[in-house]
């Protein structure tokens, strides 16, 4: 089963981002990393404020 997670970002420019979960067993903590960390990211990030 995918999960999803659609967050609405900035009422003025109207960003969607959605945020999925596919794994159905989260990984094991690594000691020394501070959670949550980025494990993956698709696309361009959007120009904020030019």
């Amino acid at each position: 089963m995918i999960w999803k997670l659609f967050y609405y970002f900035d009422y003025g420019d109207s960003w969607t981002f959605e945020i999925s979960r596919t794994r159905k067993a989260p990984f094991a903590a690594v000691p020394g990393i501070k959670y949550p960390v980025l494990i993956e990211k698709i696309g361009k990030n959007p120009k904020q404020y030019p």
